[in-house]
């Protein structure tokens, strides 16, 4: 699952049936932790560099999508917006949930990546959380 010093993290459908566990690299962890949580580094970290340059420039992240598995890997698109014109981006699954969080924006999963990599959450995990709770380890602590 996740490479050395990386975590992982859970995607659920939005009727809270399937869960998708995807292995995320230490630094990604940490950014994704931080901005689930509202917090921010003391320094920018990447994901906060894309925002304020996307925002400098005009634009908009408009949507987040996981559109396949390739050989193990998650592949994903951002569909960034300026004006009219909308552009879709790729880049890593685990950036796409990153800059997501950052932006309020939801995580749009294709249906056979979800297919082929959700598990029953009941099996996985128990009975699912409340709708606005927030699943980390009981001892996460990010290092700041």
């Amino acid at each position: 699952m996740p490479a050395d010093g990386g975590a992982t993290v859970l995607l659920a459908d939005a009727d809270r049936e399937l869960v998708v566990p995807m292995g995320v690299g230490g630094t990604e962890a940490l950014s994704i932790a931080l901005r689930a949580e509202r917090r921010r580094y003391e320094r920018p970290l990447t994901h906060d560099l894309v925002d304020t340059v996307i925002q400098e420039l005009g634009g908009e992240l408009t949507e987040i999508r996981i559109d396949a598995l390739r050989s193990q890997v998650f592949t994903a698109t951002a569909t960034l917006t300026q004006g009219k014109v909308a552009k879709r981006i790729d880049l890593r699954a685990s950036d796409a949930i990153a800059l997501a969080l950052g932006n309020g924006l939801p995580i749009w999963m294709a249906d056979p990546v979800l297919a082929e990599t959700g598990i029953p959450w009941k099996d996985f995990l128990g009975e699912p959380p409340g709708e606005t709770e927030l699943m980390l380890p009981d001892d996460f602590q990010p290092e700041i």
